[in-house]
């Protein structure tokens, strides 16, 4: 909730101050604010239906209930209105997310043991606050890197068609991230409970599923994304199409290429190496404004692409070399 307090102000901030926008973008604008506790309150229902043990109904009220009531609302307001805004869209999907909280706050009453509430308070622990603060900053980190390049493409105006193109080919891509969001859901519940028992021979077998779901659903992707690359564009605007078809592709390979790789991250943060991650985060931040600045200017929404996916593979090689090394010491220890 502080986070999406935060997040809201500074994003007011640069709304009304910096920037000069059209009453239709300031709705959409608040709108999206509104959205923000809405989802990290549904996010976290989830969290606590996944320790429970039911990751299913946990990942279908964020990645299946909300989407598809999201899509029939907007839909319905397409056909009642011919003058549908992007505003109204949004709309639609902060009231998706209205009823996403509700079905999330059902589930969770009934998963909970009913003798909870006759149970006498205890001092709370705090330490899980820290332990989980990485956690937060991690994803906090990651969703700012992936938005540098939208940003710098705005600021530096290359044009207004690279900057929406490379919008368009960044939240399609991002569909193989939602692919590895709903599986690690239930894998990193599992590898917490694996790492507290020091069983390799489990975390290998776990991995290994991992790889068997994810390969054929990714090669899928991106079978579908490098051969209908200029129709997935063109659903969004022509424009678009020119201007976005390389970086789609571009970001689509390095999608799934940090996809697969996703497990190491989650390694690290549950042996709390924060020493090792944030610094790498930092650099790798660092290293797509510098390729950014150099390649936009010339290649425009393919030079961001090309910024994005040098930073990010190089991130997440990184990382999974570090915890492969810490997986084999660890298993020449015995530990």
């Amino acid at each position: 909730m502080i986070g999406a307090i935060v997040v809201a102000a500074l994003t007011l901030l640069w709304a009304r101050e910096l920037r000069e926008f059209s009453d239709d973008v300031l709705n959409a604008i608040y709108y999206s604010l509104l959205a923000l506790p809405l989802g990290a309150l549904t996010y976290y229902l989830c969290a606590v239906i996944s320790a429970t043990g039911d990751c299913v109904r946990a990942t279908t009220v964020t990645y299946l209930f909300v989407p598809v009531l999201t899509l029939a609302f907007v839909c319905i307001a397409l056909v009642a209105s011919p003058q549908a805004t992007g505003a109204m869209g949004i709309l639609c999907w902060l009231i998706s997310w209205c009823f996403g909280l509700a079905l999330a706050t059902y589930w969770v009453k009934k998963a909970w043991p009913a003798e909870g509430g006759a149970l006498k308070p205890e001092r709370a622990n705090l330490s899980w606050q820290r332990e989980a603060m990485p956690f937060w900053l991690y994803r906090l980190s990651m969703v700012v890197i992936a938005q540098i390049a939208i940003i710098l493409l705005d600021w530096l105006q290359p044009s207004a068609a690279a900057t929406g193109a490379y919008a368009a080919a960044m939240s399609t891509a991002g569909l193989a991230a939602v692919l590895a969001a709903t599986t690690n859901r239930v894998y990193a519940r599992e590898l917490s409970i694996i790492l507290d028992t020091g069983d390799h021979t489990a975390l290998r077998r776990l991995r290994v599923q991992r790889l068997q779901w994810m390969l054929p659903v990714l090669g899928l992707f991106l079978l579908i994304a490098l051969t209908f690359t200029r129709e997935i564009l063109g659903l969004f605007q022509p424009d678009f199409v020119t201007e976005g078809t390389t970086a789609f592709r571009i970001l689509a390979v390095t999608t799934s290429a940090t996809v697969l790789m996703g497990v190491a991250p989650i390694y690290l943060k549950h042996r709390k190496q924060s020493r090792v991650i944030f610094p790498a985060l930092a650099l790798a931040a660092l290293a797509q404004i510098a390729l950014l600045i150099m390649l936009v200017p010339r290649f425009e929404a393919t030079g961001a692409a090309i910024a994005y996916a040098i930073s990010m593979v190089g991130l997440y090689s990184f990382f999974s070399l570090v915890g492969h090394r810490q997986v084999r010491a660890a298993e020449s220890r015995g530990n």
